[in-house]
C-alpha cells in the first residue's frame, strides 16, 4: 500500500510559510529557466507538452540526420524526497537573504510525525528530508529545485559529460 502523511499545521506556521511562499513567488521569474513552466506565474505547463509532442514528431522524420534523444523523468515521492540542504543551498545561491532562507529552513525542517499503530499514536519523530505535500512553499520550492537539477544536467551536457 501507498499511505501519504496528512500534513496538519497550525495557524501560525500557515501564516508564516504563506507570507514566506508570496515572497517567494514575486521572484521566481527571475530564478527559473524560461523553459520550466510549472507553479510560475503566466506560464502554462500546457506549452511543454505541446513542445515536447512537436520534438518527439520531428525525431521520427526520416529526414532527421541527427543523433538525438529526449529524457522524460517522473520522480515518484518528488516532495518527499528533497534534500533540505539542496534547497538552502539554491535558495542561497540565487542570492536570497540568510534570514529568509533560515526561515524558510526552519519551516520546512520543523515538522514531527506520528503514526497510528493498533488505533494509537505512536511517539513523534523527525524527518530529515522532504517538503510537505500541503505547505504554500513546497510547488515554489520544489521548481526551484527541479530548475537546480535541470542547470547542473545542461552544465554536464555543455561539458559533454553526458
Amino acid at each position: 500500500m501507498d499511505y501519504h502523511p496528512i500534513s496538519l499545521c497550525n495557524v501560525l506556521y500557515k501564516i508564516i510559510a504563506k507570507s514566506l511562499a508570496n515572497r517567494l513567488k514575486h521572484h521566481l521569474r527571475d530564478y527559473i529557466d524560461p523553459a520550466q513552466q510549472a507553479f510560475i506565474e503566466g506560464r502554462r505547463i500546457s506549452d511543454n507538452i505541446i513542445i515536447a509532442h512537436e520534438i518527439a514528431r520531428s525525431f521520427s522524420l526520416k529526414s532527421w540526420k541527427h543523433v538525438a534523444f529526449m529524457l522524460k523523468i517522473d520522480l515518484a515521492k518528488a516532495f518527499d524526497r528533497l534534500e533540505w540542504n539542496f534547497i538552502v543551498s539554491a535558495l542561497a545561491g540565487k542570492g536570497l537573504h540568510g534570514h529568509f532562507v533560515n526561515l524558510v529552513h526552519v519551516c520546512i525542517s520543523s515538522p514531527s510525525f506520528s503514526v497510528l499503530i493498533n488505533g494509537q499514536p505512536s511517539p513523534k519523530f523527525k524527518s530529515f528530508r522532504g517538503i510537505r505535500q500541503g505547505c504554500p512553499m513546497s510547488p515554489y520550492l520544489f521548481v526551484l529545485a527541479i530548475n537546480e537539477l535541470s542547470i547542473l544536467l545542461n552544465e554536464d551536457l555543455q561539458a559533454k559529460q553526458l
